[in-house]
């Protein structure tokens, strides 16, 4: 897990699940990282509210969020350049079309591979 530590230390990464126990288990591994966490939001219209009045460096996204369609919440994220990961239950082949090259991590996931792609969405942004 050192190598993702360094890349999100002091990163503010907004935390996107409807599930409270997964989106307190994500922002507590995220916490031991050095991050500082947005949310999390469960639902849509709290995650919403929460990019209007945070500039996170990155977020975590559920696909479902209580029926909710996740991905107008992802296309400000990218019209903003806040790099992403999909975090799901459901398979990757679930993405619509438009989504699939998006970073994915099912679940239930490693931690030492979440935080990975997470520091990777990162990096690469910052390459941009």
């Amino acid at each position: 897990m050192a190598l993702a530590r360094a890349p999100l230390r002091g990163l503010s990464i907004l935390v996107v699940e409807d599930e409270a126990l997964i989106a307190w288990d994500t922002a507590e591994r995220l916490r031991m990282c050095g991050a500082r966490i947005i949310g999390p939001a469960a639902t849509v219209t709290e995650a919403f509210a929460l990019l209007a009045s945070h500039a996170p460096d990155a977020a975590v996204v559920d696909i479902n969020l209580r029926h909710e369609s996740v991905y107008p919440l992802v296309d400000k994220l990218k019209l903003r350049s806040i790099p992403f990961i999909f975090v799901s239950g459901y398979s990757q082949n679930a993405l619509p079309a438009e989504y699939a090259g998006c970073s994915f991590i099912g679940k239930p996931f490693d931690a030492h591979v979440f935080l990975e792609a997470l520091a990777t969405a990162c990096s690469k942004a910052r390459e941009r």
